[in-house]
């Protein structure tokens, strides 16, 4: 909206696996949330998640989360760049109202053309219920600038390790 401030939203949209005879399809939980360059290659993550989807059938938290993370880009040459991040996320998302949980990725990014992006992403999570939960999953994608202030991305992954809900699912596809 303003320079150096980005604004992302997210509606997921889900097909959960609750056990071997059901599935349930449907939205799953919403995120809003605002990215701030601070300087050049840092900036400051702030987001909300918002319970729009069915905690009763499996596609939502019950609860709202709050999340805070840094984020490091360090170009590599060429356009290429290798980005850092790691937060924090405050209660309810991994699927028991008050739980909390530490989260970290490594991402890359490489330009095809003036206005195109292609990029991948490890990234996991660490989610202590008494004992820890790590979970570890990747993601490839495309995003396209449409003009300066607007863009578009789509993209898939794949769960690598852990315990996935239905806020990470084991495949998934990304707009």
């Amino acid at each position: 909206p303003v320079r150096d401030l980005e604004l992302m939203a997210a509606v997921t949209l889900l097909r959960h696996h609750v056990d071997p005879d059901r599935k349930e399809t449907g939205i799953g939980d919403g995120v809003l949330g605002l990215k701030y360059r601070l300087v050049p290659h840092l900036a400051a993550l702030g987001y909300l998640t918002l319970p729009t989807g069915d905690d009763d059938r499996g596609l939502g938290a019950g609860g709202t989360g709050v999340g805070l993370a840094g984020i490091l880009s360090l170009p590599l040459g060429a356009g290429v760049a290798a980005d850092l991040n790691a937060g924090y996320q405050f209660s309810g998302v991994s699927g028991v109202e008050g739980d909390g949980f530490f989260f970290y990725g490594l991402g890359l990014s490489v330009p095809v053309g003036s206005r195109t992006t292609l990029f991948g992403e490890v990234a996991g999570r660490s989610v202590w219920e008494g004992e820890s939960h790590d979970t570890v999953q990747f993601d490839l994608g495309v995003r396209h600038r449409l003009n300066d202030r607007v863009s578009v991305t789509a993209g898939g992954g794949r769960g690598l390790n852990g315990d996935f809900g239905p806020e990470d699912p084991r495949t998934r596809l990304f707009a």
